[in-house]
């Protein structure tokens, strides 16, 4: 499969997985899967994707790690975070480390579409929008 018809998804949870993958099927985008930021930064190391959701937290770090990851290389992987609560802090944080977009864990069909849609549209990397659903 082509690189640009990839998206990462880091995340350690099974629902959120099953969930962004149904919809990025719809959009005829192929899922890779990690549940820890090592894991993703080995992938991202390794092949360009458009397109990264990160958990804000996973077992081995959080989306501050593989944002300043992306930031080292040259790939220019638009990550949106995904947080489970809907801390304002953590979204201040994100718009300050160049995070893509953020959601809450919460999102609905229209937001994550809304994403994939600007980052495969070549949307601008610094641009963020805080989902409340």
């Amino acid at each position: 499969m082509d690189a640009q018809s990839e998206v990462l998804i880091a995340s350690a949870d099974s629902r959120t997985r099953r969930t962004l993958a149904n919809i990025l099927s719809q959009w005829g985008l192929e899922p890779i899967f990690c549940s820890t930021v090592s894991k993703a930064k080995a992938i991202l190391a390794r092949q360009a994707v458009p397109l990264v959701f990160c958990e804000d937290r996973l077992a081995d770090g959080s989306f501050r790690d593989l944002l300043s990851a992306t930031k080292l290389t040259k790939l220019k992987a638009c990550v949106a975070v995904i947080f489970r609560s809907a801390d304002g802090n953590g979204y201040l944080e994100t718009i300050q480390l160049g995070a893509f977009n953020a959601i809450r864990c919460s999102y609905c069909l229209g937001n994550v579409q809304r994403i994939i849609f600007q980052a495969m549209s070549g949307g601008h990397p610094n641009r963020l929008a805080w989902e409340i659903t």
